[in-house]
């Protein structure tokens, strides 16, 4: 049983990246400051862009890299007993059959359960749309070597292939569902945000060379300032400004989510045509010859 442990492990923490977030070409932003690579951090609750709030929900961040610390093993498996059992009961019989390979395994998937965590954290209900959605990457991917393989006149062909069209309309609208999420989540969490930014923008570790002309503007004329009141102009005036970051946040990941719904028929036909004409991204792993192993079941 275990030697097919592990190619099915590695299927489980593959997604690709979904429609709403493809050609970014960023890393995915956290809470408080961007990580990209190519560009300074700018300040939490900064009108970072929608393409960064996506990317960050299906992709592991440099935050969750790293080698594995004392104990956190366990801590993860602890969470993926709780939200991703598929993973926790095969990475557990790895474990009884091959300790060794256990701990390599563990390290390798660490970035993708501490990215999982790391969402769950944030938003339980988002952690469940992207667990949701990898799973579905599973079996789309499962189904679809099922279809390059069988005969273009078997008589389960059709049935075959609606099924994997209804697997990936399911996630083109979970891609859709989670824009609106955060989106919701935004909004509910407007007031706070929105004096977290000034707090930061006003604070003595502020990086302004991030900010745009306009924010440094602003802030300078709140540092510059002679009075108490004519400072607390100015901080309404950033207040302001902060006030339609979030407004432009908003709006984006709304409009994003509206423009999958529109496009989602035309998405999920090209989607199926890309499955059906490559040989997937798993299928290069095995030579001339050799058959990929079959994941268990959906539900198992």
């Amino acid at each position: 049983m275990h030697w097919r442990i592990v190619p099915v492990l590695a299927a489980l923490w593959w997604w690709p990246v979904p429609v709403a977030a493809q050609d970014v070409g960023d890393p995915p932003l956290t809470d408080t400051q961007s990580t990209r690579p190519h560009r300074r951090a700018r300040g939490p609750a900064s009108g970072r862009g929608v393409d960064g709030l996506v990317h960050g929900l299906f992709r592991a961040a440099p935050e969750d890299q790293g080698p594995l610390q004392p104990g956190e093993a366990e801590e993860l498996l602890a969470f993926a007993e709780q939200h991703a059992p598929r993973v926790c009961r095969l990475m557990t019989e790895l474990r009884q059959h091959d300790p060794q390979r256990f701990e390599e395994k563990m390290a390798a998937h660490a970035p993708r359960l501490r990215h999982l965590r790391r969402i769950y954290e944030r938003s339980p209900r988002l952690g469940a749309i992207v667990q949701a959605y990898a799973e579905d990457i599973l079996e789309i991917e499962r189904a679809a070597r099922g279809l390059r393989r069988g005969a273009p006149d078997s008589p389960d062909r059709q049935r075959d292939l609606r099924a994997v069209r209804d697997l990936v309309a399911e996630n083109v609208q979970r891609e859709s569902d989670a824009l609106d999420l955060m989106a919701d989540e935004i909004e509910a969490q407007r007031a706070e945000r929105i004096e977290t930014r000034v707090a930061y923008l006003t604070s003595p570790q502020a990086d302004l060379t991030a900010e745009p002309e306009r924010l440094r503007t602003l802030v300078a004329a709140f540092q510059s300032a002679a009075t108490d009141a004519e400072r607390a102009v100015q901080r309404d005036k950033l207040q302001a400004a902060a006030a339609r970051e979030v407004t432009a946040e908003v709006d984006a990941l709304r409009q994003r989510a509206a423009r999958i719904g529109e496009n989602a028929a035309e998405e999920v036909n090209r989607r199926v045509q890309q499955l059906l004409q490559s040989p997937g991204r798993h299928g290069q792993r095995h030579g001339p010859g050799q058959s990929e192993p079959e994941a268990p079941a959906r539900g198992d």
